[in-house]
């Protein structure tokens, strides 16, 4: 898919989210934070509807823990699994939504 200006549209997804701690940024946020290079190569390249920065969670939660990793056994990955949309802080518990994000 392509924007009307023929440049395609993108989607960022940083992963490993339950890791980075973060209730109050958005993906859009720590991108610039942590790689503001990359991130300024995308607005110099796209346009701010082209671009879409989603942070993904698989597990949820951090398995190192004896306790967490039983419960990630016992209730399943769909249970604590969660996608951040762009531009929010809220968690989506749908892993699909990644797909919405691409298909949009």
């Amino acid at each position: 898919m392509t924007t009307k200006h023929g440049t395609p549209k993108i989607v960022i997804a940083l992963t490993c989210w339950d890791e980075l701690n973060t209730n109050k940024e958005t993906p859009t946020e720590i991108l610039e934070k942590a790689l503001p290079m990359f991130s300024q190569f995308l607005r110099s390249n796209w346009s701010d509807e082209s671009v879409r920065i989603i942070g993904v969670s698989a597990q949820g939660l951090s398995l190192s823990k004896p306790e967490n990793a039983q419960k990630f056994i016992n209730e399943g990955h769909d249970k604590f699994a969660y996608v951040i949309p762009h531009n929010s802080i809220d968690k989506v518990y749908d892993l699909t939504y990644v797909l919405y994000e691409i298909l949009r």
